[in-house]
């Protein structure tokens, strides 16, 4: 399931913020990094 909530989030980061797939995912690594996004899936 966490694979699943990751894909989402990147699609809809990449659709609402017009990034491809490669930046969407270096959004997502970096909300990660700066401790805005933390994944808690079970």
């Amino acid at each position: 399931m966490a694979k699943d909530v990751g894909r989402t989030l990147r699609q809809i980061v990449a659709a609402h913020g017009g990034m491809d797939g490669q930046s969407a995912a270096a959004y997502v690594r970096q909300l990660a990094s700066d401790k805005r996004y933390v994944r808690d899936v079970y």
